[in-house]
C-alpha cells in the first residue's frame, strides 16, 4: 500500500524557490519512489496546479530536503509540469519526465543505486511501452501496445538470470491473432502456440494446436485449444 507523503508548502513569491519542509529520506516509499509531483503533471493523470504567489506557476523551481540537498527541479507551466528531475538525498536521480510532444512524453525511474527501474513511454495519457527492470538490473518485463491502447503488439517477462520466461507477440493484426513461448528458467522451451485476443471480453485465448515440452527440450504432448479451453490431447 502506497505510503502518504506529507509536504508542507510555506508560501514565497514567484521568484523564489518553494521549500517542502520535513521531506526525509524515510519519507520516499520503498516501492513508488518520490510520487509526490504526479499531482502536477498532466501526462501522469495530475489535476492540481503548483501555485507561487497566488498564480499558477510559470518558471522552473527547485524544492530542497530538509537538510538543503536539491530535492525536485521541474519546469512549470500555468501551474503544471512540463520536465523535471526528483533526486534522491545522495543526488542520484530518482526520475526523470520529459515532453516529447503535446500528446507524448516519457519517464524513467531509478533505484537508489543508479540502476534503472523503469522506463515508460506516454501517449494520450496511456502507458504505450513500459519496461520494469530487477534491482540487478535485468528487464523484468516489457510490454508494447498499440496507440489507442487496446491491445499488446508484444509482450515479454523475464526470469531474474536475463532469461525468457514467455513471449507473446502480434503476428497477424487484422484477424488479432498472436503467438506464444513459454520457457524453463535455463532458457529450454516449454510450450508454444496460438493465441487470439478477444475486442468484445478483451482477452487472450489459447487457440489450435499447442505444443508442450519437457526440460530436456523434448515435445511431450499437443493440446488443441477452442477460446482458451482443451478439445483435444495427444501424448508425443
Amino acid at each position: 500500500m502506497r505510503k502518504i507523503i506529507t509536504m508542507i508548502f510555506i508560501a514565497f513569491s514567484c521568484g523564489v524557490i518553494a521549500q517542502p519542509q520535513n521531506f526525509t529520506a524515510d519519507s520516499i516509499d520503498s516501492e513508488y519512489g518520490i510520487e509526490y509531483y504526479k499531482r502536477y503533471n498532466s501526462f501522469l493523470g495530475g489535476e492540481e496546479q503548483r501555485m507561487c504567489n497566488g498564480s499558477p506557476c510559470n518558471e522552473q523551481i527547485e524544492d530542497q530536503y530538509k537538510n538543503g540537498k536539491l530535492l525536485h527541479k521541474g519546469y512549470y507551466t500555468e501551474g503544471q509540469l512540463v520536465t523535471f528531475k526528483n533526486y534522491y538525498p545522495d543526488g542520484t536521480v530518482e526520475r526523470d519526465f520529459k515532453r516529447v510532444s503535446p500528446v507524448k512524453c516519457k519517464i524513467a525511474k531509478y533505484y537508489p543505486d543508479g540502476k534503472p527501474k523503469s522506463e515508460v513511454t506516454y501517449f494520450n495519457g496511456n502507458p504505450i511501452e513500459w519496461t520494469d527492470y530487477y534491482p540487478s538490473g535485468q528487464v523484468e518485463f516489457n510490454e508494447e501496445y498499440d496507440r489507442n491502447y487496446q491491445y499488446y503488439e508484444l509482450q515479454e517477462s523475464f526470469y531474474k538470470n536475463g532469461q525468457h520466461q514467455f513471449v507473446l507477440e502480434l503476428e497477424k493484426k487484422r484477424k488479432m491473432l498472436y503467438s506464444k513461448k513459454e520457457y524453463y528458467e535455463d532458457g529450454t522451451l516449454k510450450a508454444e502456440g496460438e493465441m487470439k485476443f478477444n475486442e468484445a471480453t478483451r482477452v487472450y485465448m489459447k487457440i489450435n494446436w499447442w505444443t508442450y515440452y519437457n526440460e530436456q527440450g523434448e515435445a511431450t504432448v499437443k493440446k488443441e485449444y477452442v477460446n482458451n479451453g482443451v478439445v483435444t490431447e495427444k501424448e508425443m
